[in-house]
């Protein structure tokens, strides 16, 4: 999902249709994904 919204620029309505999720659904993704990288990556700011 973060490869749709960030690699191929999809917005997420383009990327609800094409996963059959809610654009609720694909926003929790995207931020949950987001928390998941910056977990494992660490803060680039600290």
């Amino acid at each position: 999902m973060i490869l749709m919204r960030f690699g191929e620029q999809k917005t997420i309505r383009e990327i609800a249709r094409d996963l059959a999720r809610s654009e609720g659904a694909v926003k929790q993704l995207q931020l949950r994904g987001l928390q998941n990288l910056r977990a494992r990556l660490g803060d680039p700011n600290g």
